[in-house]
């Protein structure tokens, strides 16, 4: 029986962890498929190989977007994936695009969040704390009112955390 298995996001894996993970296919002699896409995000760190891969590696290109529930939505994401004004243009005619004070555009953001995902039956260990207004905030992370925020990531680990500028 043969093993096969997929790499999401490929284009954010590191060169070492491609050849560990290489190394680890031949060996069992699997085979592995590697998706991405290679305008998004690249690996931080030494990367290139989702890229180099692509240049010598058979490859399928998917064309149509499944993932928006509205037309326009695909058509932005593409115009924005291109690098073209005109996805700007578009979210702005949607109203997605928000401007205003920082603290009120992150608890607008919060709130939009907190509504979109309150239906998920997940136990999360939300507490509430007299240190932030904001149980969700609280619970999920903290804003310190500068360009990072911290995200724990409960259904990993609840001792697990990562730091992410914004």
């Amino acid at each position: 029986m043969s093993t096969a298995g997929h790499v999401d996001l490929a284009a954010l894996v590191k060169t070492r962890h491609f050849r560990r993970l290489h190394a680890a296919v031949e060996e069992d002699g699997a085979r592995i498929a590697f998706i991405g896409d290679h305008l998004q995000l690249s690996a931080v760190g030494r990367g290139g190989m989702f890229e180099h891969a692509r240049e010598i590696l058979p490859t399928v290109q998917l064309d149509t977007v499944h993932r928006f529930a509205e037309s326009w939505e695909a058509k932005a994401s593409l115009a924005l994936r291109a690098g073209r004004a005109e996805a700007l243009d578009l979210y702005a005619e949607h109203g997605r695009i928000q401007t205003g004070d920082a603290e009120v555009i992150y608890d607008r953001m919060l709130a939009d969040w907190w509504q979109a995902h309150s239906q998920v039956r997940v136990p999360f260990p939300w507490r509430e704390s007299n240190d932030s207004p904001r149980s969700p905030a609280q619970s999920c992370g903290s804003y310190n009112g500068s360009s990072s925020m911290t995200v724990r990531h409960w259904a990993s680990s609840p001792q697990s955390s990562s730091h992410r500028s914004t």
